[in-house]
This record gives C-alpha cells, structure tokens and sequence, in this order.
C-alpha cells in the first residue's frame, strides 16, 4: 500500500517506570522523518562470509516538521521553561523522555501508526524569511533519539489497520501505557 500524507502526532511525559498520566496532541504536523538502523558484522571463515552478526537497533531517531510548537509543547517535551509568556532556554536544560505516534494513512483508506516509546527531543534553530510577493510558510523542527524501554525492550510499535487484528486501543497501550480513547471526560456537578 501507498502511504498518502501523517497527521495525528501525539505526545506523552514519561513518568517513573515509563508511565503517562495524559497523551497530548501536538497540532500542526508537516513532516515525519523516521531514521532506523541496525548494526551488522561479518564473520569470516573458509575464506568466505560465514555468519553475519547482529547488534540490533543501534539508532532510532525521528524529526518532526511542525506547523508551530506551542509553549506548552516546548514546556513539556523539551524541558523549556515558560514565565510571563516567555520561553526561558536556559543552559541547562533537561528534556524528559516521552513517548509519541503519529500516522500516515494509505491508499486504501485505513492506516499504519507508528508509536516511539522513549525518548528525548532536542530543540532546533529556526530559518525565518522575509515576506515576499506571496507569502510562505515557515515551519519548525525538532528531533528526537529513542533508546529500548527497560521493561520489554521495545523502541518501535508499527501498527496498521489493514491487519485484522489490529485494534488502535491496543496500540496506545504498547506505546503510552494508557488508552486515551478509552478516557472519559470529566462531567459537570450540578
């Protein structure tokens, strides 16, 4: 199947034992660029290639292209300090490891979710331009490393709904720890 466009992205503070009180939305999603890589090595023997070892995952990375990251983002997935509707960069810094998914919808209708279990982001600089005969849009980036989560080792949940067993409940309980779906809102006290 053909993939057409993402949208959906979605965050999680990680609290201690990797988990999440709350999933938040993070609007305005352009661009996904997940990088994935493993480590192999030759083993040679009889003059020949005779097993070929593997590391597993040695870097799971992904950068977001976002329409605008909102204070409130900025606070809590890359540790930003926020005062007197300010964003406070300080030198010392420290993101929180999150968790987060997006998703890219395929030709047929349905889609795959991609869901990133532990991480930090780190900001980017910006690249403003000038406002010339038509205007263009001026996004922002951030990026993030991604390491195993402690208890199962898993760094990557891919999930597609044109699988018959799929179920997105599921999903968000691999990645996150809670089902938001499944999340009833608060009702008014008369």
């Amino acid at each position: 199947m053909v993939k057409i466009g993402l949208d959906k992205a979605e965050y999680a503070v990680l609290q201690d034992a990797g988990k999440t009180p709350e999933v938040k939305q993070l609007p305005g999603l352009t661009t996904a660029k997940l990088e994935l890589e493993m480590a192999n090595e030759n083993f040679y023997a009889d003059d020949t290639i005779f097993a070929i070892m593997e590391s597993g995952i040695t870097k799971l990375a992904l950068e977001y292209g976002l329409a605008d990251v909102s204070s409130e983002a900025k606070k809590d997935i890359l540790g930003v300090s926020v005062e007197g509707g300010m964003e406070l960069f300080k030198k010392d810094i420290s993101a929180p490891y999150v968790a987060t998914s997006f998703r890219s919808r395929m030709d047929s209708g349905k889609y795959v979710w991609f869901g990133l279990v532990k991480g930090k982001f780190t900001p980017s600089g910006l690249d403003l331009n000038t406002k010339e005969e038509k205007p263009t849009a001026q996004t922002e980036a951030i990026s993030a490393s991604f390491v195993a989560r402690e208890e199962d080792a898993i760094m990557l949940v891919i999930g597609r709904e044109d699988n018959e067993d799929f179920q997105l409940s599921k999903f968000y309980l691999k990645v996150y720890g809670v089902d938001p779906t499944a999340q009833t809102p608060p009702t008014e006290e008369e």
